[in-house]
């Protein structure tokens, strides 16, 4: 005789874990409302891991269609009906005691010859394997109404999670729906349960059977079908995977007789809600719930949300490296050194370090990769063809990034319509003359100010670059002949009205709106060169300037020079060189040498006083000795209308700025400038001078005595 199969369950209702046969007694000592009722206490299964069921049910959940046509289907029918798992009740006063399931039961009655048709669905029913294994007794108990237990086989949902992808591939596997069509088609679906319609009635053993609607309260998954007059189950029609139990799958079970037992082995729906196979199928749809109602995630959208994880790691991986090398091109710095190359042997396994001599760009990106895990473990881990780090990747990405740039200015140009082109030239370390090219337009009530290009020019004259400045031009596919005006400093080869780019440039490109305006900034500038070269005693203070500015940066002089401004608690200023052209932009300098003015005097005094050096202390002291009143009246003078300068220069030079402006900025400095000769203005200049003088103990001035 089979061993009877016993295995843990826990009640869903308190979580006890106790032995399947021991579910009656539970109820009645556990839960005396459910008793009462004549309900029994929901369980769910509890596989412990040394249990060789575990393994049956990793199966199941690893189970594909591939595997299930390789197996032996002899092999699973035979397991099917030795093994069953069940949750026997405990049994009552005046039953008979549990009988092991499994075990062959001797029929002590003989049955009347069955009609034929009710031979053919025995038939049908033992090789489905649903039978325990041999004939079953009537013992009277066919009648008897027992609890339901519509909802024993509840699922915990701590058990769902950890099963959860493998119970979806189960659920995937059964959408080749068998079976009538009057009932549910999909998982959607509610299961179909008549009420109120004629059951028909056949003759099962002694007596005319039919379908009770009862059970139904009973028997939750039950689902009832007119046209073959049989009951299906719906958990395991939507989502039963191995198709061990075709009886509520596929064929239906009509027998009627045998769905009031209290025991699994006289009745079959007890006998089907209690087996394995049909709690996988529960749990399969408690999980379908969960992932409907976003719960949880399906195998698929895990995937997807995988595959998403991974694009956005990339992308993260890929906009850092291009970021670190935005910064290094903004910041002017190399990428890598010259002359050598960055390999991928390079790297240091599993480590954050490229070794020596990688150069800025890589350094960068190991200091920004022990603070980003997504760059870390790419860097640590990613394939050695997809790290996006050798030189040549830089230069493309640098590339890429500069032909997106063009578009967007490209674009900007082509809705804005109108623009103007702006060009210069300068010299380069190398020696070699380069011209920059930049459009202005304006574009959702804004002007924009925006770099085109810089090229060699191949030729310096007008006819090399006009072409330089339309190729640029093309870069950006501009319409020259939407191009309303040209920018230029005020060089005869650019400003010339008969052979100077302004009129090349209207020539070659049919631009006749592209008129010439000389730039306000370089007209300023100029001015400012002109009357400073014109005016000696103002020549002479910033030549003194220029000479005092390389006696301090001499190595020993300037140790003197930063120890004196640290005795007097003073932040470190230099004084700095200033520029023969760019005269507006070095009021700076005449602010620090009228600052620290008193600081130089005292270096000067000290190197006359204590150094051992003749030409040094020659130099000192006819610094000091031209340092006298007058410098310093004629210092504060022009640094006041230099500052003055400066500002406009700077407004001047602003993208935003436009030609009303420039001529109001103008205007406006040049009634300051007329201001600073009022008597007031004078006086003031005057004794702000006197001041500065009496604390540095200058002599006063000496006039020149004039011969008769």
């Amino acid at each position: 005789m089979a061993k009877a199969v016993r295995f843990k369950v826990r009640c869903t209702v308190c979580h006890e874990v106790f032995q399947n046969d021991y579910v009656g007694k539970h109820t009645k000592s556990k839960h005396k409302d459910l008793h009462a009722s004549g309900r029994q206490a929901p369980v769910t299964i509890e596989l412990d891991k040394s249990d060789t069921r575990q393994s049956k049910m990793d199966a199941f959940f690893r189970s594909t269609p591939a595997d299930d046509s390789n197996s032996s289907g002899a092999k699973k029918r035979k397991i099917a009906t030795s093994v069953e798992i069940t949750t026997l009740s405990e049994p009552e006063e005046g039953d008979e005691p549990a009988t092991d399931h499994g075990e062959s039961i001797r029929n002590t009655q003989k049955e009347p010859i069955l009609t034929e048709h009710q031979e053919k669905e025995d038939m049908i029913e033992e090789s489905d394997g649903t039978s325990s294994g041999g004939e079953l007794s009537d013992d009277g108990s066919d009648d008897a109404d027992p609890a339901g237990l519509g909802d024993m086989m509840s699922i915990d949902k701590s058990d769902g999670q950890s099963n959860s992808s493998g119970v979806h591939e189960g659920s995937k596997l059964a959408t080749n729906l068998s079976g009538p069509n009057d009932i549910s088609l999909t998982k959607d679906d509610q299961p179909v349960q008549p009420r109120k319609i004629k059951f028909p009635s056949h003759i099962i053993g002694r007596q005319y059977r039919s379908f009770n609607p009862s059970l139904y309260d009973k028997y939750l998954w039950l689902e009832y079908s007119e046209c073959e007059d049989a009951v299906y189950c719906f958990y395991c029609r939507h989502f039963f995977a191995e198709r061990k139990e075709p009886t509520f799958v596929t064929h239906g079970m009509r027998n009627w007789k045998k769905c009031y037992g209290t025991k699994p082995n006289n009745n079959k729906l007890l006998q089907h809600q209690t087996s394995f196979q049909h709690a996988q199928s529960v749990a399969a749809h408690a999980h379908y719930l969960d992932i409907k109602s976003g719960k949880f995630q399906s195998v698929a959208e895990l995937q997807d949300a995988e595959h998403a994880k991974q694009i956005k790691d990339n992308r993260h991986y890929l906009r850092t490296i291009a970021e670190i090398l935005l910064v290094t091109a903004q910041q002017k710095i190399a990428q890598r050194e010259t002359g050598r190359s960055f390999r991928v042997k390079d790297i240091i396994r599993k480590s954050l370090t490229f070794g020596q001599s990688c150069g800025n760009f890589l350094a960068i990106l190991s200091v920004v990769a022990r603070h980003d895990s997504v760059i870390a473990e790419r860097i640590r881990y990613g394939p050695a063809n997809a790290k996006y780090i050798h030189h040549t990747i830089q230069n493309a990405l640098l590339d890429i990034m500069k032909d997106m740039t063009l578009e967007q200015i490209q674009e900007e140009v082509r809705k804005a319509v109108y623009f103007t082109v702006l060009a210069d030239e300068s010299k380069d370390t190398s020696k070699k003359e380069q011209v920059v090219v930049a459009v202005r337009y304006c574009l959702n009530n804004g002007i924009h100010e925006e770099f085109v290009g810089i090229a060699e020019a191949q030729s310096l004259d007008a006819d090399g670059l006009t072409d330089t400045i339309i190729s640029q031009l093309r870069r950006i596919d501009a319409n020259m002949k939407n191009c309303v005006g040209q920018g230029y400093d005020g060089a005869s080869v650019v400003a010339g009205r008969l052979n100077g780019v302004q009129k090349k440039l209207r020539e070659k490109t049919g631009s006749e709106m592209a008129y010439y305006v000389h730039c306000y900034c370089h007209r300023l500038n100029l001015v400012i060169v002109d009357v400073v070269n014109s005016i000696t005693c103002v020549a002479n203070m910033i030549a003194l300037i220029k000479k005092i500015h390389s006696f301090l940066g001499t190595s020993t002089v300037h140790v003197r020079w930063e120890k004196a401004q640290e005795i007097r608690g003073l932040k470190r200023m230099e004084i700095g060189n200033i520029s023969d052209t760019r005269w507006a932009c070095q009021a700076k300098q005449l602010s620090a040498m009228a600052k620290r003015i008193e600081v130089v005097h005292e270096v000067l005094e000290e190197i006359i006083d204590n150094d051992t050096d003749a030409d040094r202390v020659v130099d000192a002291n006819g610094f000091k000795l031209q340092m006298d009143r007058r410098f310093v009246r004629y210092l504060l003078v022009t640094k006041h209308i230099l500052k003055k300068a400066k500002f406009a220069s700077d407004m001047l030079q602003k993208p935003t700025n436009d030609l009303s402006n420039a001529i109001d900025l103008i205007t406006t400095l040049k009634e300051e400038v007329d201001a600073c000769r009022s008597r007031e203005k004078c006086q003031q200049f005057w004794d702000e001078a006197e001041d500065v003088a009496d604390r540095l103990n200058l002599p006063d001035d000496v006039r020149p005595v004039r011969n008769r």
